[in-house]
């Protein structure tokens, strides 16, 4: 799974691709991303490739922030399997 953000994230933040399969009853999972070369951010997701709800959260010595914006919009997105 990668992530890709529109400005560079800061320096010594950590960014987790969040996960959670669908139809379950288990809790999001936060697997944490690697910076690329290119800015990219990338996670090994093993979730079976039945299909899940993703977001993405940057943390940052000045707090934390979750993509989508759950303030704005659905706080996840779904890829179908």
């Amino acid at each position: 799974m990668q992530a890709r953000f529109a400005n560079p994230v800061p320096d010594g933040a950590t960014v987790h691709i969040i996960w959670k399969p669908f139809e379950s009853e288990k809790n999001w999972v936060g697997v944490v991303a690697s910076r690329d070369a290119d800015g990219t951010f990338s996670a090994a997701i093993t979730g079976g490739a039945a299909g899940a709800l993703f977001a993405v959260e940057v943390r940052t010595l000045a707090g934390a922030w979750r993509y989508p914006d759950p303030l704005e919009a659905t706080p996840y997105v779904s890829l179908a399997p």
